[in-house]
Parts: C-alpha cells; sequence; structure tokens
C-alpha cells in the first residue's frame, strides 16, 4: 500500500495503522518512498478507531482462520469504517453475504 502510495505521489501515507491481534500495541518502520515512517501498531479495532477517526476505510489481510472474527469485530464500527476490503482466501461463500 505504502509503495502504491509512493507511485501516486501522495504526500503522506494512506495507511493510519496496523492491527495486529497476536502482538503488542507498538511502531513498526516502513519505507515510504525514500524515507522511512512510523505506522502505529495496536491490537483491538477498537483502539485504532478511537485514535484515528479519520480512517474510513479497513483493509482485512488476515487469515482464513481468523478472517471472519476480525470482520465481525470491525464492523461493530460501521459508523465510522465505511468501507471493508476483505483478501482472505477461502472464506465460505455464505459467509460474504
Amino acid at each position: 500500500m505504502l509503495d502504491f502510495d509512493t507511485l501516486c505521489r501522495r504526500p503522506t501515507p494512506s495507511v493510519a495503522a496496523i492491527i495486529n491481534p497476536t502482538g503488542e500495541p507498538s511502531f513498526e518502520r516502513f519505507l515510504f518512498g525514500s524515507s522511512d515512517v512510523l505506522l502505529p501498531v495496536y491490537t483491538k479495532v477498537g483502539d485504532a478507531v478511537q485514535r484515528h477517526p479519520q480512517a474510513q476505510m479497513l483493509i482485512n489481510f488476515a487469515s482464513f482462520r481468523s478472517v471472519y472474527s476480525a470482520t465481525l469485530e470491525a464492523l461493530a464500527f460501521s459508523e465510522v469504517i465505511r468501507t471493508h476490503a476483505i483478501i482472505a482466501e477461502g472464506v465460505p461463500e455464505a459467509f460474504t453475504r
């Protein structure tokens, strides 16, 4: 995503935060163009929504084992997160509606 932002010549990253439920709250360093950027890492969607209310889209890269529960957690914040993109394999079609 940050590479795409660089190619589009965005002055700032479009990624507001990363949610990693198995990690700990922290910051991760990523390459953005020719410089580094620190992105906050949260363990819960609610924490990210509270600290980044301007973020209206969530891209879900969870594995097929956890994508369903991660999506349900994110849908609880539908008043802020307006768009959900789910990039996961193995999701039963019955769960996609």
